[in-house]
């Protein structure tokens, strides 16, 4: 265990957050609170099993954040996916100026699919930009870079507070990519 509330199993590649409750500092522009990534094809097919109620948020005060949830895959094809599973549910609370819940990130290769099983994912945002750099200041991406996305038996929320500033969007994924709206 790396963390309270978070383990790996090796042979399986699952990682797993059993009331976990994962506060970060992230200092720079691309800096995640939770990277996970994938280095070679024999876990590329990843899962995250979630367990009771589990919390990805930043400490106070927090400029800038890319985001609070990344997955890496080095080796990317057309059928890697990252598996969120069930029963327990991720909260995901953004606030400051993260850019991003989940972000589904690759160095190569096609972009990873995600799926959604059992679980409850809630994305809660309450944005106030003070990016040291304009260009990025006021925009909030729920899940951003996944390929194809499945939801069975699953639900995802994502809520803005009233009082956030700026724009919040839910998913951008190979769609809108298909449509011109991918600024990856």
């Amino acid at each position: 265990e790396t963390y309270p509330g978070v383990g790996y199993d090796e042979e399986t590649g699952v990682v797993t957050f059993e009331n976990a409750d994962i506060k970060g500092n992230p200092t720079g522009n691309y800096d995640q609170v939770v990277e996970i990534r994938s280095f070679n094809t024999e876990h590329s097919n990843f899962t995250l099993e979630l367990i009771g109620d589990n919390k990805i948020s930043v400490e106070d005060g927090v400029q800038y954040s890319c985001s609070l949830l990344r997955f890496i895959d080095y080796t990317a094809t057309e059928t890697d996916t990252v598996t969120i599973k069930g029963p327990g549910t991720l909260n995901l609370e953004a606030a400051g100026n993260v850019r991003n819940g989940i972000i589904m990130g690759r160095y190569s290769g096609p972009r990873t699919n995600f799926v959604m099983n059992g679980c409850t994912i809630n994305i809660n945002v309450n944005l106030h930009p003070n990016a040291p750099d304009d260009s990025v200041a006021g925009w909030f991406m729920g899940i951003h870079g996944a390929g194809d996305m499945e939801m069975n038996s699953a639900e995802l929320n994502i809520i803005a507070a009233p009082e956030s500033e700026g724009y919040v969007y839910g998913t951008l994924n190979d769609a809108a990519e298909e449509e011109g709206m991918d600024g990856t």
